[in-house]
């Protein structure tokens, strides 16, 4: 895999730094083990001979297509003016499996993330988005918030969560809700799990990588095919590796983790679809933006965070008020269930670790209550 970063501020190239990263997996045949080592690119040919020859030549040819891209994206994101920062990254990778050292499969991911803040009057504004190096269109992600009274007084329970909110603390969720971490417990999961209602009526939930630019074989070699993780909101499957898929007697879905820690498997390329809505016309909080999500309870899917930039209170389709940080711990279950519709077109945005994207709209929340 080979990654690749631009850093920008006030529209001026501030680094761009690019490496290889090998990540290999290794089962002996009638063992349950798997052996997972990250190294550098030079002593993984040592190893692991042509093959990954033939993947880091897959990888350098995309990548130096891309680095020309990224430059011509960097002047786009100039002509916007003075107070924009953030990065662009990509990522392209190869990944085979292996039999007897002859190539039974090959998959391949190509992605790009593209975070813009904008800075205004002291009020800071983010917006992102991924996709493909050569579909995505940055033109809108440089919003500017305009300075607003502070808000006194108890928060709205009507919430509005725009996609880069709800992407964070969904994929958290799904890491430990919806995928089998512990094979020794695996039954006792899919016992607990499997057709529980953790969302409203309408909301489906998939795991789609190739359809997101992710990975379309997993570390094990496992291929990633779309997986239905929520069908009209209850649980209809989860994220398996070779041993949590074992220990159900059924067959991997290729999400095994790549370099995760206290992760076995997840699923890194979430679409959230729900019926349309219309925003509140009364006072509603509105997040764009989550920061230090951690899960406090697995099994309850709750988690803690707190609100980043431009979270405001919104009343009549104008902001009237800003909302200073606010932390919370909050059962992701339980807001997936208060989702009344999504508010305009599905984004795709980056989430801050794993490698995980999500595509979804913003959504409306009745009655959400943040817990400090």
């Amino acid at each position: 895999m080979r990654s690749a970063t631009l850093r920008f501020a006030d529209s001026a190239l501030t680094s761009h730094v690019e490496h290889d990263v090998v990540e290999y997996a290794e089962r002996s045949a009638g063992s349950e083990r798997t052996r997972y080592r990250v190294v550098g690119s030079q002593e993984c040919l040592k190893e692991a001979g042509q093959l990954a020859e033939e993947c880091a030549d897959v990888v350098a040819a995309a990548s130096r297509i891309g680095t020309r891209e990224r430059m011509g994206l960097l002047r786009e994101l100039a002509s916007l003016g003075p107070g924009i920062y953030g990065r662009v990254e990509d990522v392209y990778g190869a990944t085979a499996t292996v039999d007897d050292r002859e190539r039974t499969g090959m998959g391949t991911m190509a992605r790009r993330n593209v975070i813009v803040t904008t800075v205004r009057d002291g009020v800071r504004r983010t917006r992102a988005v991924s996709g493909s190096p050569d579909e995505l269109d940055v033109r809108g992600l440089a919003l500017a918030g305009k300075p607003l009274p502070q808000h006194e007084g108890p928060l709205p329970t009507q919430v509005v969560l725009e996609p880069l909110a709800l992407a964070e603390l969904l994929a958290e969720y799904a890491s430990v809700g919806l995928a089998v971490q512990d094979p020794h417990t695996a039954r006792e999961f899919h016992r607990r799990c499997m057709g529980q209602q953790v969302a409203a009526a309408g909301v489906d939930i998939t795991d789609t990588p190739a359809a997101l630019g992710g990975w379309t074989l997993d570390i094990e070699g496992t291929p990633a095919a779309p997986l239905s993780l929520l069908r009209d909101g209850r649980i209809t499957g989860y994220a398996t590796d070779h041993r949590g898929a074992a220990a159900l007697g059924q067959i991997s879905n290729g999400r095994a983790a790549r370099s995760v820690d206290g992760l076995r498997a997840y699923p890194a390329a979430l679409t959230l679809e729900c019926p349309p809505t219309t925003a509140p016309i009364g006072p509603y909080l509105r997040i764009e933006r989550v920061q230090y999500i951690s899960v406090v309870s697995a099994e309850t899917g709750t988690v803690t965070g707190s609100t980043r930039d431009y979270c405001s209170v919104v009343e009549n389709g104008a902001p009237r008020a800003n909302v200073g940080t606010v932390r919370f711990t909050i059962s992701v279950p339980d807001l997936l269930r208060r989702i009344t519709g999504g508010l305009g077109p599905a984004r795709t945005v980056p989430v801050t670790w794993g490698g995980c994207v999500v595509r979804c709209p913003a959504v409306h929340c009745a009655d959400l209550r943040l817990v400090p």
